[in-house]
């Protein structure tokens, strides 16, 4: 049987299958499968970095509430704008997708 299959390759109409059909099919499907492999790592990058940006306003907010509390000395306006970022902050720092968020929050 494998010889047969062999011999028929070998032949003029087998050789132009192999050529016009086979041989293009799996270059299409390796084409396929490389870009779906560079799109996962482009799109994995991409939710790491958001990730970081995401954790950096985070940090960002707590220094900004931690300034705000310290200078509590002004007026209502001020102490009610130290809360906000009090609490928005801790908001932020909750919903990061790292371990420990909720603790550090």
């Amino acid at each position: 049987m494998w010889a047969d299959i062999a011999a028929w390759f070998q032949s003029p109409g087998g050789a132009r299958v192999l050529q016009t059909a086979i041989v293009p099919a799996l270059a299409i499907l390796v084409a396929g499968v490389l870009a779906a492999l560079i799109g996962r790592r482009a799109v994995g990058a991409a939710i790491r970095q958001a990730d970081r940006e995401q954790a950096a306003t985070a940090v960002a907010g707590l220094v900004e509430a931690a300034r705000a509390t310290v200078d509590g000395d002004g007026s209502r306006g001020d102490r009610r704008r130290a809360s906000r970022l009090r609490s928005e902050a801790d908001v932020r720092v909750r919903l990061l997708p790292l371990p420990g968020g909720t603790r550090a929050a």
